[in-house]
Order: C-alpha cells, then sequence, then structure tokens
C-alpha cells in the first residue's frame, strides 16, 4: 500500500496539484458558510452536526455497497479517538463563528495547527524534530501571541471565540495525525472519512442530551429539524461543496503529488477564507491580523517548505 502511494507521488502531474488547490479552496467554505447557517438561527450543535451527519451518511451508502472499503474492527478503538477529537473540533471552530469572531481570526488559529502537529508528531509518531522545524514553530507563536496581544484589534472580538478557535487548531492536528494513523494501517481514503464523519456525529448526538443539562447557554445546544427543513439548499450545498467535493479532491490529490506540496496548497484555505468573508460580510483584516497572520503562515510556509529528502524522512518517522 505505501508503495503504491509513493508510487503515485511521483507521477501526479498538474492535475493532482488542481485537485489539492481546489479543495483546499472549497475547504475555506466551512466557516464562511458556517457564518450564513448562524445568520439563518442554526445553533452551534446544528452548524456542527450539519455537514459531517450528512456527508457521513453518503459516504455510508457507498461503503454499503463496497464491503471492502468498511472499517475494520481492529480500527475501531482509533475511529473512536478520531470521532472523540472530530466531536471537540466541530464545536471549537464553529463557536468563534457564532460568537462573531472575524473568519480571518478564525481560519488564523485554525492554522496554528503545524505548532501542534509537530509536537504531537513527534511523541506520537516519533517524527524528527529539525531546525526547520523549530524555526517554523517559533514564527507561528510569535504570529499566534501577536493575534492575542492586549491593545490590538484581535483583542475587540470575544475571548472565548478565540480561545475556542484555537482549541480547533489542536484538533486539528490532532485530527492529521489519527488520520496518518488510519492511513498506515491501510485505509482507503474514504474509510478515513467516513470513520472520522459518523464516528464524530455519533458522538456529538451521544452527548447532546448530557450537554443539555449542564452546559449553557441553551440556544447553543439547539437541536431541532426546523432550520434544514426550511434552508435545506443551503445545507445541500454546505454538505456538497465545503465537506463532500472538498474531501474527495484533496484525498485523489494527496495520493499523487508530494505530501510537502499538498500541504503548501492547504495554506489556500485560509487566505481565501478571509477575502470571501470580506467579500460576503464586509468583515475587515486588523493590523493585529494582517501581522500575527503573516508570521503564521510564514511559519508554514517555511515548515512545508523543506526539501524532499527532509520530507520524505519525516513521513519515514
Amino acid at each position: 500500500m505505501v508503495q503504491r502511494l509513493n508510487r503515485e507521488g511521483t507521477t501526479g502531474g498538474p492535475l493532482a496539484y488542481l485537485a489539492v488547490a481546489s479543495g483546499a479552496t472549497l475547504f475555506s467554505g466551512l466557516i464562511v458558510a458556517s457564518r450564513a447557517l448562524s445568520q439563518r438561527g442554526f445553533s452551534l450543535y446544528e452548524i456542527s452536526l450539519s455537514g459531517i451527519l450528512f456527508s457521513g451518511l453518503i459516504f455510508g451508502v457507498v461503503l454499503a455497497l463496497r464491503p471492502d472499503l468498511r472499517p475494520r474492527r481492529r480500527d475501531w478503538v482509533l475511529f473512536f479517538a478520531y470521532g472523540l477529537v472530530g466531536a471537540v473540533l466541530q464545536l471549537s471552530q464553529f463557536a468563534g463563528v457564532v460568537l462573531g469572531v472575524p473568519i480571518a481570526l478564525i481560519g488564523l488559529l485554525l492554522y496554528t495547527q503545524p505548532i501542534w502537529t509537530l509536537l504531537f508528531g513527534r511523541i506520537l509518531l516519533a517524527e524528527a524534530v529539525t531546525r526547520r522545524k523549530v524555526g517554523a514553530l517559533c514564527l507561528a507563536t510569535a504570529g499566534t501571541l501577536v493575534l492575542f496581544q492586549p491593545g490590538t484589534s484581535s483583542l475587540d472580538h470575544s475571548w472565548v471565540g478565540m480561545l475556542t478557535a484555537l482549541i480547533a487548531g489542536v484538533m486539528l492536528s490532532l485530527w492529521l495525525i489519527l488520520g496518518r494513523m488510519s492511513g498506515l494501517r491501510g485505509n482507503a481514503p474514504i474509510t478515513t472519512a467516513f470513520a472520522y464523519m459518523a464516528s464524530s456525529s455519533l458522538i456529538l448526538l451521544l452527548v447532546w442530551p448530557l450537554l443539555r443539562l449542564t452546559v449553557g447557554p441553551v440556544e447553543w445546544l439547539r437541536l431541532s429539524p426546523a432550520p434544514f427543513l426550511v434552508h435545506w439548499r443551503l445545507v445541500a450545498l454546505y454538505t456538497l461543496f465545503a465537506n463532500l467535493v472538498p474531501a474527495i479532491l484533496v484525498n485523489w490529490g494527496v495520493r499523487r503529488i508530494d505530501t510537502m506540496a499538498a500541504g503548501m496548497l492547504l495554506l489556500l484555505e485560509p487566505v481565501v477564507a478571509a477575502w470571501a468573508a470580506y467579500l460576503a460580510f464586509g468583515e475587515a483584516f486588523g493590523k493585529s491580523v494582517w501581522l500575527g497572520g503573516a508570521l503564521i503562515l510564514v511559519g508554514n510556509f517555511v515548515l512545508l517548505g523543506a526539501p524532499k529528502g527532509v520530507a520524505r524522512e519525516s513521513s519515514a518517522g
């Protein structure tokens, strides 16, 4: 399986690069569309469930027709952990949207992910820590501190919303680590995607009654079919173009091009999300967002722009 992926990675061609770039662009719709859903009365819980629940159902139909792609019993513990991380990720990345934090700021805080991926990759996958990685870590950390610096325009927004977006960055790194573990066990991309969406949705549904009793505000945790029935067209577009299609494009592309190149292309997501938010909602960028975001993105470029030999060494770890 790994040998096959390596062969594909050397013969991807421009179509694979286009697929990953297109997927990253569409993934930016996750946060942008969630703002539109929030403005139409969807609760935090309804936003968190809508994309993954319906995408999981569609992937489930595909797996029902392809028994060879179904999750194996030996991976259930891994997929439970994957779902737990996914449930926290869904709630934390959209909490900032509900609290009115600008989409550009949420996207940048999500992309502190390489900081945490470096740390978790070392702990869980024994990946090498290089000077390039440490330099990228310092840049991204500095950018995060700028975003949270007292007196800057970023702090005109909810502390809680910014903190949840930062937590989402941590969860996103664990999502990457666990997704890679699934791939190393020989699971197909669609199997991994289904496991994430199905297990995350199931956990969110199971803990919902408990959260309703212990956590507020209540309007965040409302779970009703009414918004879905009224705005079913928007939900369908959100599911299709911000969840299903980009997942297929990215999973197809990363099997055929170098992972470092794919990572750099994925940096299109926060940039496109910021500009889409400006065009759709008129959200302007403060100085701290410009400076902190630049440091985070440069840190990403430093980390992901490693020579191919370093990339192969990291993947082997």
